[in-house]
């Protein structure tokens, strides 16, 4: 029978000097005016350093919680460089930052970025040496200025608005039953889409053996040719027209205005190669959308730079990123992980989630580095993918056609790999970017001449 409530307490027989074996508390007023005196000392070491160090303003994790602003753990790097302020000297200045936390929202940063400029604004950094002031240290009448020890506040998470008459828009809008009904439409979503598709003759098996076949999304199958359709297995012609006819309804392949192609271009983000320098020369760093190549000497650092891309792709695209994981393809055996986490550790990124992020496959042979294009095609249809590098391009097919008598075929399957590689890059507007080195000559119609 255990002890519960405030019933009376069974054998309590208190013997064996029991006034030892118990705790009290008769200390705590002395307690307290130690902890105050501590903290009047400690405050006066400090001089005239803030009492807290700033932290950036978050909202909780739950529904419960998101509408309340709570202090964090640290500003993101994001945070500080549209701020302008550098890591380093942030955690001079009683900034706490966390190279972990990523921003979700554009209000949260603009929120954390207007905090972190307040507080540039009103801090005052007294010299080492009054005789010898730094870059941003205060002098003159600065010094002499009235000062205080309190932290920014954290702001007010209401929008207050000016009372004012209810609609009848608003008066007749039902919550409940919008919510009930955008669930519904979201779960039987693919119900609907299989019904559509089954009544304008594709079936779902029709929609498997598409996928089998490496055509995942609907701008696939429009790009597709109808004999390369016609070749996959229990699709007849018939049919085939039946498929390119409803995604050409949903794709448009007809002419467009040149503002719409701008502003589609104007989307597209580049991604950053590490270096400043390199990345003036090609306009922004590796552009998305499109097909970049590589090309120069043995131990020029092309697969260097292939390993630095693998990482920056996972930046945010404020730092030069794409938001993306990476899909590497090496048909040399030149992929080392240990070059992924130097590269992480010099962007402040956790080097155990930047290697998961990172899809590798290793080719043998030509049609096995085909192969894994369309494995590739599933992938992206699957998650988000900012970047995808094979390197190198063309190594395999120096040991798989040899001779003068097969450079018909070896230019009809690299042609094929690279249109492939630009359909990829159309379906899911993503950078495809390969790297060569020492290769034979190939005419101009396929590719540029790489050395």
């Amino acid at each position: 029978m255990g002890f519960a409530h405030n019933n009376v307490l069974h054998k309590n027989h208190f013997r064996k000097d029991w006034q030892r074996r118990v705790r009290t508390w008769f200390d705590q007023p002395g307690r307290k005016q130690r902890r105050r005196t501590a903290r009047r000392s400690k405050a006066g070491l400090l001089g005239a350093r803030p009492l807290k160090h700033l932290r950036p303003a978050v909202r909780g994790q739950t529904i419960r919680y998101s509408s309340k602003i709570r202090e964090g753990r640290g500003f993101t790097l994001t945070e500080l460089k549209a701020a302008g302020v550098g890591r380093k000297k942030a955690l001079g200045l009683g900034i706490v930052v966390d190279h972990r936390r990523r921003n979700l929202s554009e209000e949260g940063r603009d929120l954390n970025v207007a905090r972190l400029k307040e507080y540039v604004e009103r801090l005052l950094v007294f010299p080492r040496k009054a005789s010898k002031p730094k870059k941003g240290d205060c002098t003159g009448d600065d010094l002499k200025a009235e000062t205080t020890r309190t932290q920014l506040v954290l702001p007010d998470p209401y929008v207050h608005e000016k009372p004012r008459k209810i609609t009848d828009e608003e008066r007749n809008f039902k919550a409940y039953r919008a919510l009930r009904d955008g669930r519904a439409q979201a779960r039987h979503e693919g119900k609907r889409k299989a019904r559509q598709a089954k009544e304008v003759g594709i079936s779902p098996q029709d929609i498997k053996k598409l996928q089998e076949a490496g055509l995942h999304t609907v701008e696939a199958v429009a790009y597709t040719p109808k004999k390369t359709l016609c070749a996959i297995k229990g699709i007849s012609e018939a049919k085939a027209d039946k498929i390119i006819s409803e995604a050409q309804k949903i794709v448009p392949l007809g002419f467009q205005s040149a503002t719409e192609i701008h502003m589609r271009r104007s989307e597209l983000v580049c991604i950053t190669t590490g270096s400043k320098q390199l990345d003036t020369l090609l306009g922004g760093g590796i552009e998305t959308g499109s097909i970049t190549e590589l090309f120069g000497e043995f131990r020029t650092g092309k697969s260097q730079i292939c390993h630095t891309l693998a990482v920056t792709c996972q930046l945010p695209t404020s730092m030069g990123g794409g938001e993306g994981k990476c899909l590497y393809i090496d048909t040399e055996g030149t992929f080392r992980p240990v070059r992924l986490l130097a590269v992480a550790e010099r962007y402040g990124l956790n080097g155990e989630e930047v290697l998961d992020n990172v899809a590798y496959a290793r080719a043998y042979n030509a049609d096995h580095q085909q192969q894994l294009l369309l494995t590739a095609s599933a992938l992206m249809a699957e998650s988000r993918f900012a970047l995808l590098i094979v390197d190198s391009c063309t190594a395999l097919y120096r040991t798989d056609f040899n001779g003068r008598g097969e450079l018909s075929a070896r230019q009809g399957h690299l042609g094929k790999f690279l249109r492939t590689l630009l359909r990829l890059a159309d379906e899911v507007i993503l950078p495809s970017h390969f790297d060569e080195f020492e290769a034979d000559m190939i005419p101009l119609s396929t590719a540029s001449r790489l050395l």
